[in-house]
């Protein structure tokens, strides 16, 4: 019956992310702050240290998971910010490609055009923040 369990639990595997991870030792680390071992028996400690662990793995509400990406191909200035503006200048170069009009042609300059304003800012940035850090040093 045991052997039966392993076998089945060795072939279901469970999708595991960065932010998993992330998520996981920090509700860890909460959960084990608030254990109170003090005055159990050794049987109820290894219980209660198994009970937190459990409690640690559940993710959110156990609603359906969104897929989470990161941005670790791009440079270290990219972050969030710069992919929602990005993401936003591409929609409406897609609109002007299937409508070809001036109010499209208008939308997709003004974000392409904010987009890279925000790309050189962070990444200027970036540069001088690193430069201070090189200095500090």
């Amino acid at each position: 019956e045991d052997e039966a369990r392993v076998s089945s639990l060795q072939h279901s595997r469970i999708k595991w992310t960065e932010n998993d991870e992330k998520f996981y030792a920090k509700k860890l680390k909460n959960n084990m702050a608030n254990l109170k071992l003090v005055g159990l028996k050794p049987k109820e400690k290894v219980e209660s240290l198994i009970e937190v662990v459990k409690n640690s793995s559940f993710m959110g509400s156990g609603g359906k998971r969104k897929e989470i990406r990161s941005l670790k191909n791009r440079d270290q200035w990219f972050d969030w910010e710069c992919e929602k503006f990005r993401k936003r200048a591409l929609k409406f170069h897609s609109i002007l490609r299937k409508h070809e009009s001036d109010y499209a042609r208008i939308l997709y300059t003004k974000s392409r055009g904010s987009y890279k304003a925000l790309i050189k800012t962070k990444e200027a940035k970036y540069h001088d923040d690193l430069a201070d850090e090189f200095t500090k040093l």
